[in-house]
């Protein structure tokens, strides 16, 4: 219950010295006492409100509003009918003084000022009449405001009246109370708490008092019976007025006037003598009261909760036993006793009726225990949030409630009286509070789990017991014992979580707390809290981990090979931790890593590796020897395909070498056919495509290489899933990003040794991508995708940092990547440049109006509807703005002039009459025979690449484009050449339109600015300004940050619009 006293600065303490004399002494003493009992739940503290439930005969609630309202006041209520009378109740002084306790014990209170009684007072106003304007009240006059009280065994009547004084002081006629008097504000207090108390009774009892109708309330303070709990309220406060009369039986007076006592209360005693056959005992009960015994009958006892009693015209509270019973001894006296029904006597005089004193004679008297020290102990109750405790203490074998008013414990069976030691309770409930458990009560305690796992073993340290409420032990879970077993491509983990001596698999555990509980039932019965902080440090990783059961029938987590690093803090932190010797050797291996060692290019390789490309080699070393499989990642133009040629042909002798499966977008078979010829002559390569390809699968034992396409793999994995490869690499590996793609199944169903994936950009779009390439290199490394999900790829797009770091040492050992900046400085610079082009006056209308249209439209259906089911309407719009964006004539306004279109032939003019070849980028094949058409009419050679160009044409026109001179431009859809194209020929790039994918753009401008290439690379990015373009650039800068924090990529944009993005591009 967190609390903010800065804000407000009420000091509760202040508080309840100030409402202290608004409610009457017994209320307070009912309400301290229910706080004591625990019967006060706080439900809500804060330095607004305080809250809180209260267990009487029902439960009732409370609410006090700490908020200044009008000229300070504060606000509070309660549902009993007490308080709706008006009348401040002990549930509310129960709940402030349970609320100073709780802002004592968590030293949460700071200075501030106390609020006025009589503003709080104002929160009190039963009837009008307590604030009527006129008439003042004189009680030097004539009048004197009187109450009568009449006792009759177990009926009690009030009156209250006006009595005429006379001049010689005595006292005259009665009258009923006139209105001046109930309207007086000069009334004492008493008799303005009396009143108001007296008029709700007589409305509960149908009095029927009603101050609008006045004159018809004739018997309105007349002879108003009194229940046992109202009588206990008025007489301390009739007995203050020191103007009531008290009478008995028979109308007798007992008291004129009814005074205070002057000790706190009485206690009622039961003594024995021996008659004179020496065999009965005589039972007398007597009365002590400031340790003079008082005989019962000369005391008038009055039926009230707690009992009181008239003696000497004074009033005490009798503690202890119920009217009823006192009642009947006073009346019918105590039988004789014989010695052996003594004990009888003492169990039932202390246990049932709370006497205190026992008078008995030498030899009958229990032992009187002084000073003994208790035990204390918490009855645990597991909750949502965490563990309530009920403290108790132990004399002995005998239990004390902390909420107990007995003051002596009657040990039985080795006839004692134990008294209770209220300093070493104090002292231990103190101690309990030192843990970090706040008091919510009297005697009440909640931690939250983590307060108890760490509070627990300490608290049991310094002796208090612990028990659950059905009377079986609490013990917390730490993890005691670790094993860990290791096969071929795996390795089971045993841990034990200790509970005390009991230990459960953490398997069981695992699955108690994804469920969500925080205790586990032991096989004693008794609840063992589960160690949350160490679960949730490890969590994701103990996700990943599959459910294993041995053939001894242990439970253990099967992890695989890959996961080994990870395991490390698990190691760190459980008490005992052994692994076998297998495990313990790739442990050994995997933690002496201290780097990459570079290999020197290989015998028979046909070139000159640069040191990054060494460095591959050894990597790939690495993970060939530790039967691990991982992602290529380098930077687009860095040589991909000639370090894994260079690999495959440095590995050729080893065992099993051969086949090594290839597979590559049909667009770069034929670059991979070329590069082999150029750089590894000597490996044998079977090119699996084509219509006469199944005659070639007697070819694959013979073959260094069988290089194929992701289209034949999906459609002949029946055929391909019976050979047995040594490597399965698939270049541009996202292309089996969907993991329910057929492609990506069929590639994961690849029977291969070794694994690696080749891309650039492993994460194109988002984090699930990475999870289909990794599952395909290393199963089970991230978990099942529905987890992985969850766990890792919803939190990293939320910007969980946290998450981000934990997936990076997941994936980090399995992912070589560098950066063109890093490892190939003596490429020349690449300049990147925006060209902002100002639309036409036509374009500039036609693009307002399409984007009124959709704006209202899109938002009016997300609003409704929901982003995820506006997706297609959301997409028609944006195409539509980027066409207008672009050409009014991809719209069909053929006679509308595009502001870019002229700026991009003005640059391109400018170019090529520079002498710079240039690579032309759209992903409008509509905008690109737009160009195309201009460059004719310029006379400019070019060669152009779509989707539909063959894959023969496609790599005769790079070629040609490479080769000749004289073709100056190469016109390109953005998706069909955006990867596998070496260009770099072109020194000048122009994106005529952005993209919602960065990296697609990046992947464009890298078929220049890669290895080879010897000029500075100029790139132009044209953007329609004032258009959704322009928003589309400021909201790739602020998606692609979480990719970048992985392995330096991007993300889609398109796919992660929220709302307030839209608002943007449609603004």
């Amino acid at each position: 219950m967190p609390l903010n006293t800065e804000k407000n600065g009420i000091k509760l303490s202040r508080l309840t010295k100030d409402l202290s004399t608004l409610f009457l002494p017994i209320i307070r003493y009912r309400g301290k006492k229910y706080a004591k009992e625990g019967r006060v739940q706080l439900t809500h503290v804060s330095d607004k409100f305080i809250k809180s439930r209260i267990r009487g005969s029902v439960f009732y609630k409370v609410s006090i509003d700490l908020e200044e309202k009008e000229r300070g006041a504060v606000r509070i209520g309660c549902t009993c009918p007490f308080f709706r009378q008006g009348i401040p109740c002990k549930h509310i002084w129960a709940t402030i003084v349970a609320a100073e306790q709780y802002f004592k014990e968590n030293q949460a209170l700071t200075q501030g000022q106390g609020l006025a009684a009589m503003e709080l007072h104002e929160i009190f106003k039963p009837q009008e009449w307590v604030q009527a304007p006129d008439g003042q009240w004189n009680p030097v006059q004539d009048f004197v405001l009187r109450y009568e009280l009449e006792v009759n065994n177990e009926i009690t009547l009030i009156s209250a009246f006006e009595q005429y004084v006379k001049k010689d002081g005595s006292l005259g006629r009665q009258r009923k109370i006139q209105m001046k008097t109930l309207t007086s504000r000069d009334l004492p207090r008493e008799d303005r708490l009396i009143l108001p108390f007296l008029l709700a009774t007589a409305q509960e009892t149908n009095f029927g008092f009603n101050h609008l109708a006045f004159d018809s309330y004739r018997n309105n303070f007349k002879e108003i019976p009194l229940s046992p709990e109202n009588t206990a309220t008025l007489l301390p406060l009739l007995a203050e007025t020191g103007r009531c009369v008290v009478k008995g039986p028979d109308r007798q007076v007992v008291a004129d006037p009814l005074l205070p006592a002057n000790s706190k209360r009485a206690k009622l005693t039961i003594g024995a003598e021996q008659d004179a056959s020496g065999q009965l005992f005589e039972l007398r009960p007597q009365i002590l009261i400031d340790d003079s015994t008082v005989p019962p009958q000369d005391t008038l006892l009055i039926n009230s909760s707690p009992v009181m009693l008239v003696y000497e015209g004074r009033l005490y509270e009798l503690a202890g036993p119920s009217f009823r019973w006192i009642k009947n001894m006073m009346e019918k006296g105590l039988p004789k006793a014989e010695r052996h029904h003594i004990p009888d006597l003492v169990k039932h005089a202390i246990k049932v009726s709370r006497v205190e004193h026992l008078e008995l004679p030498k030899g009958l008297a229990p032992e009187t225990v002084q000073g003994a020290t208790p035990v204390p102990g918490l009855i645990l109750k597991a909750e949502q949030d965490g563990l309530r405790a009920r403290a108790f203490f132990l004399y002995d074998s005998l239990r004390a409630e902390v909420s107990s008013h007995d003051e002596v414990l009657f040990d039985e069976p080795n006839w004692r009286l134990i008294k209770r030691n209220e300093q070493e309770e104090r002292k231990a409930l103190e101690t309990i509070r030192s843990f970090g458990l706040s008091q919510v009560g009297n005697g009440l305690f909640f931690m939250d789990y983590d307060t108890a796992l760490d509070a627990l073993p300490k608290l049991e340290k310094h002796g208090v017991v612990l028990e659950a409420e059905d009377g079986k032990s609490f013990k917390t879970g730490t993890v005691k014992r670790l094993f860990i077993s290791s096969g071929i491509d795996w390795f089971d983990m045993d841990i034990q979580v200790a509970f005390g001596n009991e230990t459960l698999p953490l398997p069981k555990v695992i699955s108690s707390y994804l469920n969500g509980q925080k205790t586990v039932r032991l096989a004693s019965g008794g609840r063992g809290i589960l160690p949350t902080k160490w679960l949730e440090k490890h969590r994701r990783l103990l996700e990943l981990a599959k459910n294993q059961q041995t053939k001894d029938g242990k439970e253990v987590l099967r992890f695989p090979s890959s996961h080994a690093l990870m395991v490390e803090n698990l190691l760190a932190d459980a008490e005992e931790a052994k692994t076998d010797r297998n495990f313990e050797k790739f442990r050994q291996r995997l933690s002496s890593f201290k780097g990459i060692s570079p290999l020197k290019a290989p015998a028979g390789f046909k070139g000159t590796l640069r040191p990054y490309q060494e460095e591959a080699l050894g990597w790939f070393d690495f993970l060939y020897k530790l039967g691990l499989n991982g992602i290529l990642a380098d930077d687009m133009g860095l040589g991909k395909t000639v370090q894994v040629l260079a690999w495959l042909q440095k590995i050729k002798r080893r065992k099993g070498f051969r086949p090594n499966l290839i597979v590559a977008p049909t667009s770069l078979v034929f670059n991979w056919q070329a590069e082999a010829e150029k750089f590894t002559p000597r490996l044998k390569m079977t090119v699996y495509v084509g219509q006469s390809r199944k005659e070639q699968i007697e070819n694959f034992a013979d073959s260094d290489i069988v290089l194929t396409t992701y289209g034949i793999i999906r459609r002949d994995i029946g055929r391909l899933v019976k050979t047995q490869f040594n490597y399965c690499i698939l270049d541009e590996s996202q292309y089996i990003k969907n993991p329910d793609s057929l492609t990506a199944k069929a590639c994961r169903l690849i029977k291969a040794r070794h694994k690696l994936c080749l891309t650039g950009t492993p994460i194109e779009n988002h984090l699930g991508e990475l999870w289909s390439q990794m599952e395909f290199l290393n199963p089970g490394i991230l978990g099942r995708k529905d987890q992985y999900m969850e766990r890792f790829a919803k939190p990293a797009a939320n910007g969980n940092s946290e998450v981000l770091e934990t997936l990076k040492k997941l994936v980090a050992p399995f992912i070589l990547r560098r950066t063109k900046e890093e490892v190939a400085k003596e490429l020349p610079d690449k300049i990147e440049s925006i060209v902002r082009c100002t639309m036409t006056k036509e374009q500039t209308e036609l693009y307002n109006k399409i984007r009124d249209h959709y704006r209202a439209s899109i938002m009016q259906a997300v609003e409704s509807k929901g982003i995820k089911r506006t997706k297609m309407m959301v997409l028609e719009g944006l195409l539509r703005l980027r066409q207008a964006a672009n050409h009014p004539a991809l719209l069909g306004a053929e006679d509308c002039t595009s502001g870019k279109f002229q700026q991009l032939v003005e640059l391109l003019a400018e170019s090529i009459d520079g002498g710079h070849k240039v690579l032309i980028f759209s992903q409008f094949t509509k905008m690109l025979g737009l160009i195309r058409r201009e460059l004719d009419n310029m006379g400019i050679t070019y060669e152009y690449l779509d989707g539909r160009t063959p894959q023969a044409k496609r790599e005769e026109r790079v070629r040609s484009f490479q080769e000749d001179d004289s073709i100056r431009a190469f016109l390109i859809s953005l998706r069909a050449g955006g990867f596998g194209l070496n260009l770099t020929a072109a020194d000048y790039v122009f994106i005529v339109d952005p993209w919602w994918n960065p990296a697609v753009e990046l992947q464009a401008i890298d078929r220049t600015h890669r290895i080879g290439q010897t000029k500075k690379v100029v790139t132009y990015r044209l953007i329609s300004k004032d258009s959704v373009e322009e928003k589309v650039l400021g909201l790739q800068e602020k998606k692609q940050k979480i990719v970048y924090s992985i392995l330096s990529g991007s993300r889609n944009l398109l796919t992660n619009l929220t709302a307030k993005d839209l608002e943007i591009l449609f603004s």
